[in-house]
């Protein structure tokens, strides 16, 4: 059973069912951001420390005695290290491992909806199965473009919102990433100002929490997707594969 939505929504009606999916499941969404930076934060550290890579950010930080240009060309250097590239690739790979973290927070606002129980396990749902390899190759697949995209600055925030569905439409329609993407550029063509307004309103609340609270950004920080699933969960029908024509 899908919750059912009025046939005509809102702006404020989506923004409001982000907010409760958020609230109502605080207690999730601090243990996935703990795991999520913590697992990062832990990899990134030993993979900086195995590459000497942070032993020579120290020296620089050490020698640069709150000198600004000698500081700038220690870190100009520090980009140059033979070994950088093989964090970065080290970080994408972690990243990609932890993504699945965020499917299982879409499975329990999903059960929030049909009035069903939820759990930890829940939040585990993306490494069950199939699930894992099909979200860890959508990452690094999603960062691969982000890559060559980024020298165009104005296209990377393009590529996020043409593929702002695809993790919920794989997930619950169990739709192809080609037809994912489809189906996003079809509810952009029908709802452009809605999802970019939505999607405005939820990155600045997820960054404000790091802005102003430093670690209360771990509340923060997994309310997009509580406000990618209510947009999707109000813009398409799960049904049939279609449009829902919902706002006002």
């Amino acid at each position: 059973m899908i919750h059912q939505q009025p046939q005509k929504t809102g702006i404020d009606f989506v923004i409001k069912r982000a907010f409760f999916y958020w609230k109502t499941t605080i207690f999730y969404q601090i243990v996935l951001s703990i795991m999520y930076f913590g697992i990062l934060i832990s990899v990134a550290q030993f993979a900086a420390e195995k590459l000497g890579l942070l032993d020579e950010y120290l020296k620089i930080i050490k020698n640069s005695q709150g000198n600004f240009h000698r500081l700038e060309s220690g870190i100009k250097h520090l980009v140059n290290n033979p070994n950088l590239p093989t964090f970065s690739l080290i970080l994408m790979l972690t990243q990609a491992f932890v993504f699945p973290l965020q499917v299982g927070i879409f499975k329990i606002y999903r059960k929030i909806d049909i009035n069903e129980s939820y759990n930890f396990n829940d939040i585990l749902s993306g490494y069950e199965g199939r699930n894992f390899f099909v979200f860890v190759t959508y990452f690094i697949f999603f960062e691969g473009v982000s890559s060559i995209l980024k020298p165009l600055v104005f296209l990377s925030p393009i590529w996020i919102i043409i593929t702002i569905f695809v993790v919920p439409l794989m997930f619950f329609m169990n739709t192809s990433l080609l037809k994912s993407i489809s189906y996003n550029l079809s509810a952009l063509k029908v709802h452009f100002f809605p999802i970019i307004i939505c999607s405005l309103v939820a990155t600045l609340f997820k960054y404000l929490g790091f802005l102003f609270f430093g670690i209360g950004g771990l509340l923060t920080f997994p309310f997009t997707t509580a406000m990618i699933y209510a947009l999707y969960s109000v813009v398409f029908s799960e049904k049939r594969p279609q449009l829902n024509l919902i706002f006002k």
